[in-house]
């Protein structure tokens, strides 16, 4: 539900990343998971994530790309609000020394969860080109023309 002045699209983003926060929470309350390292925290998000209907797959030690999601077919009709959507919810995770981070790639959802790079995102070689990809949601066309095709 929008807040006062708050359009759709904003309290979409705020909603999902306030889930994102509700699970990352309870998980860690209910794991217990002590000091995490990159490599656990992904190992933790990535079954959280399988429980919740996501099919996460391990593309690397420090690296974990979500091959399919819950708003997959979505994400065909509204590219933009879906990959926000899911950048929102696993940036509210908050697992530790992971960034959620935007890497648009034809068929794949365009949202990965990385080692923290301290804030720095370096694009992606393997998405459309230098500079397809921002911190900021929604705002790359790349975005728009890759993510869920």
């Amino acid at each position: 539900m929008p807040l006062p002045g708050e359009d759709g699209r904003s309290a979409a983003l705020r909603t999902a990343r306030h889930r994102g926060e509700e699970l990352g929470a309870a998980e860690r309350a209910r794991s217990r998971p002590g000091r995490l390292g990159p490599e656990r925290s992904l190992t933790l998000s990535e079954a959280m994530l399988e429980q919740h209907g996501f099919e996460p797959h391990r593309e690397a030690p420090t690296e974990l790309r979500l091959v399919n999601f819950p708003f997959h077919p979505l994400a065909a009709r509204s590219p933009e609000l879906v990959c926000g959507i899911n950048h929102a919810f696993l940036t509210g995770l908050e697992a530790t020394g992971i960034d959620a981070v935007l890497a648009p790639r034809p068929g794949r959802c365009c949202v990965e969860l990385r080692a923290a790079s301290g804030g720095h995102y370096a694009p992606d070689p393997a998405a459309d080109g230098p500079g397809v990809c921002t911190k900021e949601h929604g705002t790359s066309p790349a975005i728009r023309a890759t993510c869920g095709s």
